[in-house]
């Protein structure tokens, strides 16, 4: 386990890590090192345990025998075999002049090191605690107005975050010592925003219906707020966009509630528009030269170097309105539905449309639907349904 969390700030991970959500900087939640499970096994999946909290689970992150969840004001780890727990820890910040009336913890955010970082709020402050993923010790708590989203990506971070001064709030995006601003104003007007997502030395945040990157090995100053860097490109498009996803390195995708659009990843510029889209803007996955991009209720397969018109594509007969991002663990893909079903799929299937090779019900007899997952590590797929936790293996 150790060696998997050393290597969980590189870009590539072994086969017991998810380490943040999306799987990697890019965000593309494909991880191809998940041992034993694969199309030939996936058939024989079956229930291998499962765990109910007092409060809605997290996405869990898998860091070899390590399940880290959040619930409540709790941090908590299970044995990625068995489910029991190994340790859990309440997080009890006093913030002054007096202790946090309402403390809220978000979900983990990144494991590097040895530890998790787990984002909490309790309004008007912000801040991140770091959790030894052995012991379950808190080794650090930063009470820093601050809190948001964060990737690794080698040995940097990027990290979505924001300051209050009541009633308005500036947000930025963090790399290394730069800082980029993304939003100042009233805190009513906040845009909705979606990342950040790495891509060499460049980061994207979406913003209501825009892309914003940054060139952080070129940082240009800006004079007002002073210290940010400025943005060096812009994408905007009709209609609210969900996070950037990088296909490879010279293209992104956001979708839109009408469908997907490659944008080149330097310029920002439209590439084409290709299939998917959803209400829930759900991102697709990556894998083997192919987006799994969610569309209403099926899911769209297209090349990533697909060029205008991009209207071929393969489609996966889900059944029913998607859930979540899908996931993709070496050559099975595995898409959540809203009813609580998860359906594994050949990954490389070219043949429309693509039946599932093996499907099982989440929420046995409730139709309740999957709020987080799937996340495939350590041989197992996992999925959330509100306040529990299941866990599927071979």
């Amino acid at each position: 386990m150790r060696r998997c969390v050393l290597l969980a700030i590189s870009t590539l991970m072994v086969a017991g890590c998810w380490a943040q959500p999306g799987f990697d900087a890019q965000y593309r939640a494909n991880n191809p090192f998940n041992g034993s499970l694969t199309t030939a096994t996936a058939p024989d999946l079956t229930e291998a345990w499962r765990v109910t909290r007092p409060g809605t689970v997290s996405s869990p992150l898998i860091i070899g025998n390590a399940t880290i969840i959040t619930y409540g004001n709790t941090v908590e780890s299970l044995d990625t075999a068995t489910g029991a727990r190994r340790w859990a820890t309440a997080l009890d910040i006093n913030i002054p002049p007096s202790p946090a009336i309402s403390l809220s913890i978000g979900e983990p955010v990144r494991a590097a090191d040895g530890f998790v970082h787990v984002r909490w709020d309790a309004i008007p402050y912000f801040g991140e605690v770091k959790v030894d993923i052995e012991t379950g010790a808190m080794t650090a708590v930063a009470v820093d107005s601050m809190g948001g989203a964060a990737v690794v990506d080698g040995s940097r971070h990027a990290r979505l975050s924001w300051t209050l001064e009541i009633p308005n709030l500036t947000a930025f995006v963090e790399y290394g010592p730069h800082r980029g601003l993304v939003y100042s104003g009233p805190i009513e007007s906040l845009p909705t925003l979606g990342g950040p997502m790495v891509l060499g030395d460049r980061v994207f945040v979406s913003r209501d219906n825009q892309v914003l990157a940054w060139d952080f090995g070129t940082c240009m100053p800006t004079t007002t707020p002073v210290g940010f860097c400025s943005h060096v490109d812009l994408f905007a498009t009709d209609g609210y966009v969900g996070p950037p996803v990088a296909l490879n390195d010279d293209r992104i995708v956001v979708v839109t509630e009408l469908g997907s659009i490659v944008v080149d990843a330097q310029t920002l510029d439209q590439i084409t528009r290709a299939p998917g889209g959803s209400p829930d803007l759900l991102p697709p996955a990556v894998a083997a030269g192919r987006a799994f991009a969610p569309s209403y209720d099926d899911l769209r397969a297209w090349p990533i170097d697909c060029t205008f018109p991009c209207f071929g594509f393969t489609g996966f007969a889900v059944g029913g309105e998607i859930a979540q991002q899908p996931a993709v663990g070496n050559d099975v893909l595995f898409v959540a539905r809203t009813d609580g079903a998860l359906l594994a799929f050949d990954r490389d299937c070219t043949s429309s449309p693509c039946a599932p090779t093996w499907q099982a019900d989440a929420t046995p007899g409730s139709g309740a639907p999957i709020t987080a997952g799937p996340v495939v590590a350590s041989g197992k797929v996992a999925v959330v349904a509100g306040s529990t936790l299941v866990a599927f293996s071979t």
